[in-house]
This record gives C-alpha cells, sequence and structure tokens, in this order.
C-alpha cells in the first residue's frame, strides 16, 4: 500500500474516524445503561466531584503523579485499573460490550489468583468521558491521582485530551481504540488489534480476495474526514489485485432510511462499509428488502450483536472483517472457554461476538499475562508499563493475532504506525443469526 496515500489517510482520518464507528447500534437510548463504574457501583457522582474539586487548579500533572505513587500491593489488597469510554446519553453513545467485557475481565482475573498471580484483586472502572474534551482530560487526572496502574479498553475518539495526559504520566494505555494519534504512536499505547487503521485493508481483502469483486464500491459517511479514507481503501484494493472502487456512495450522517443507500448499490457487485452503527441495519434491511445483488461488507466497528438483533434473517450471509477470531473458531477454543466462562458469571454472554468488549477482555488479559510472565514488575504504573514492554508470545488462547510488544513492527506501514504490533485480522459470516468463521477461520495476515 502506497505510503503517501497512508500517510494522508493517517493524519486526516483518523481522529475522527471513530464518529462513524463508535455509535449507538440502536436508534433509541432509552434502554441503554448509564452507569459510571463496572465495580465500584457504590462510587457516586458527588464523590468525584468532591475530589475535583479539592484538586488546586494550578496543580501540575507532574504534581498529581508525585502524589499518587504508592508502594506496590501487597496480597490481599486491591490495585486499580480504568476505561475511559466516550458515552454520551443525549447523543445515544454507549458501549455496553466494552462494559461486559471489563467486568468479565475482573471476575476472570480476581477468579484466578488475581492481578499477576500474586493474590491481589483487580477493580476495574469505568470514567465516563461524555464525548468532552474538558471531561476526558478530567478522566485522565483521575486516573493518575487515583493511583490507578492501567487503562485498558478505552474507546475515546473526538478528542485527544485524555492520552497525553496518561503519556505524561507513564500509564500504560492497553487496548485502546485506534482513532486518535497518540493511540498508535506513544510508548505508553499498547494495542491488542490491527486498529481502525487496519480495517481498509481488512475490508479491501475480503471485498477483492475472498469475493472477487469487480465493480466495488465504497460506502462511506458524509463528512470530509470519513471520505477521506477512500484513498485507503483504494490503495488497499490496488494492492490485493483489484481496481479501485468504482464509486463513492456518501450517506449523510444521522440518515437511517436504508433505501435512499441501498438504491445506489445497483451496479456493484461488493460494497464496503464505514458508517455509524445505527446505520448498518437499516442498510442491511433495506438491501434484503431491494433484492441487491451486491454483497455487503463490514468491519468490527460497524457490526455487532446488536445490529443482528435489528435484522434478523436479512443479515444472512453478510461477510464481517474482525480484530478477532470469532468464537466458534477452533484456533480461539481455549480463549473462548476462558472468556465465555466469565462472561457467563457476569451476565454478558450476549456480547461474546461484540469486538468491543473482546478487546477489553484481552487487554486486562494481556496485561494479566505480562505481569505473571515479568515477576520482577511491581503492581505499579511503572510496573505495568515494563510488564507490557516485554509481553511477547501472547494471543488470549487464540482468541487475538500474536501480540509482541517485546520487538518494533515490522509490517509495511509501521513507520507511520509505530504501536500497531498486531497487523492482521480474521473473516466472519453471519449464519442462523450469529457470526461465525467464515470457512476455515483462518488469520488473515496484512503486509
Amino acid at each position: 500500500m502506497s505510503r503517501q496515500v497512508w500517510k494522508a489517510f493517517a493524519v486526516v482520518a483518523t481522529a475522527s474516524l471513530i464518529a462513524a464507528a463508535c455509535g449507538s447500534d440502536d436508534a433509541s437510548t432509552a434502554d441503554e445503561p448509564a452507569a459510571e463504574t463496572v465495580a465500584a457501583e457504590t462510587e457516586t457522582e458527588t464523590e468525584t466531584e468532591t475530589e475535583t474539586e479539592t484538586e488546586s487548579e494550578t496543580e501540575t500533572e507532574t504534581e498529581s503523579e508525585t502524589e499518587t505513587e504508592s508502594e506496590p500491593a501487597a496480597s490481599g489488597e486491591t490495585v486499580r485499573i480504568v476505561s475511559i469510554l466516550d458515552e454520551n446519553e443525549a447523543q445515544g453513545q454507549f458501549f455496553p460490550d466494552a462494559r461486559a467485557g471489563l467486568e468479565a475481565a475482573e471476575y476472570f482475573i480476581n477468579n484466578n489468583g488475581g492481578i499477576g498471580g500474586r493474590g491481589v484483586m483487580v477493580e476495574l472502572d469505568v470514567c465516563v468521558g461524555e464525548i468532552d474534551p474538558n471531561v476526558n482530560a478530567e478522566c485522565a487526572r483521575e486516573v493518575v491521582d487515583s493511583g490507578a496502574i492501567a487503562v485498558v479498553g478505552s474507546a475515546i475518539c473526538t478528542n485527544d485530551t485524555a492520552y497525553p495526559i496518561l503519556t505524561e504520566n507513564d500509564v500504560a494505555n492497553i487496548g485502546p481504540v485506534t482513532c486518535l494519534p497518540s493511540t498508535f504512536s506513544t510508548d505508553n499505547s499498547f494495542p491488542t488489534n490491527a486498529g481502525i487503521q487496519g480495517l481498509a485493508s481488512l475490508e479491501a481483502n475480503i471485498g477483492c480476495t475472498v469475493l472477487g469483486g469487480e465493480s466495488i464500491y465504497l460506502s462511506l459517511v458524509a463528512n470530509d474526514s470519513i471520505l477521506a479514507t477512500a484513498p485507503g481503501f483504494d490503495a488497499a484494493l490496488e494492492a490485493a489485485g483489484c481496481a479501485a472502487s468504482a464509486k463513492t456512495v456518501e450517506v449523510t450522517q444521522g440518515t437511517l432510511d436504508g433505501a435512499q443507500v441501498v438504491a445506489q448499490y445497483a451496479d456493484a457487485d461488493v460494497v464496503l462499509h464505514l458508517l455509524s452503527p445505527p446505520q448498518s441495519p437499516n442498510i442491511i434491511n433495506a438491501a434484503d428488502q431491494q433484492g441487491t445483488d451486491a454483497q455487503l461488507v463490514f468491519g468490527p466497528t460497524n457490526f455487532s450483536s446488536r445490529a443482528l438483533a435489528n435484522t434478523g434473517d436479512a443479515a444472512e450471509g453478510i461477510i464481517t472483517a474482525r480484530w478477532y477470531a470469532a468464537p466458534d473458531n477452533p484456533a480461539a477454543a481455549d480463549g473462548y472457554a476462558v472468556y465465555s466462562e466469565a462472561l457467563e458469571a457476569t451476565g454478558g454472554t450476549e456480547f461474546i461476538a461484540d469486538e468491543f468488549g473482546t478487546t477489553a477482555f484481552v487487554g486486562v488479559w494481556a496485561l494479566d499475562q505480562a505481569l505473571r510472565d515479568c515477576a520482577d514488575c511491581e503492581l505499579t504504573r511503572e510496573g505495568a508499563l515494563q510488564a507490557m514492554n516485554a509481553l511477547s508470545g501472547f494471543n488470549a488462547g487464540g482468541i487475538s493475532p500474536p501480540i509482541d510488544f517485546s520487538t518494533p513492527p515490522t509490517h509495511s506501514l509501521a513507520e507511520m504506525f509505530p504501536r500497531l504490533h498486531v497487523w492482521g485480522g480474521f473473516t466472519g459470516i453471519v449464519e442462523g443469526g450469529e457470526i461465525v468463521s467464515f470457512e476455515d477461520g483462518a488469520l488473515v495476515e496484512l503486509s
């Protein structure tokens, strides 16, 4: 893939790519959760506000770090890990799958010897960023001031005010959604999948290599940043041996009328999508009703169990690009035995195939394994960073591609995305109302 094309893609598109990727999968917000934490349900907003008010407005982040340094936790004590999620009730943006993955991870760790196998229990909390740069920054400062040893599975995608604070205070940022530059460039970031940057290549591989598309369309949300991803898709298609996309269908942000979108797919045999999740089921239903011949391809941020619930039989046969192996993948049987048991124990079984939840679970598991492997790494922020930088040979029991942070990545785009050590994914298909492996479910390695 052309480095020049991808450089433009990285700079222009990534900061707002997730505006399409991180929305709610349901147009209604009435039934979505709005809790502030996963584990610490007794923590109230009033307590948080009180803590914030007691901080001096002139206190520097460096001072905060110094004040919150503590001795490593001992057996029987608790360490804190936080996830910052940009949930916002007014905009209908929630991450119930991420919350389910975090709760399952807490159960798994605390019922298997504690974090790093050291008898220390983990407390996993969520700080809600409200899609507000000031609130996101407050969340990051709260992470630092509370002495949390790491941030895991965060989804912050519209502003980059939180991550620089974490970087400056040496807080490991594990398994973030890689929509902001700091998530794929700073030394404290540890993405556990190919991220948004690998999504175009994964979808292009499906459209070209798997489906043999000859007239491939792109269906993108119609704002400048999302439309700017088209060259990245085209470069990936050409690298896979196909022609560039024949047409880009521009879908107005907030459009829920799938019929007017699908009507523009008439001459396509494959359509690659980058839309907001509420739009996906509407387009799938419209394509089924209109009898379009085009094969529809979606990515992990656009398609989930909630999308399936709104499509029924219309979703049968839909091909999906995946960051992680599908739950039925034999190569991931050991990993999913662990994950499914934890989800069942915590009431989150419905989210087993959802990638935000898997990202959160795999991220916590990766930290746990890193600390088990590094016996000399203390249960502190510094120890978490040291352990993660040494992690190698981890694949979450086959759920994820191999994860190795101990050596620099070597893929063709490593210079632009130096923290994307994972550069591959999987292919899924909807069968019987579930997302399962496509064909043999083999890992798709990107160049």
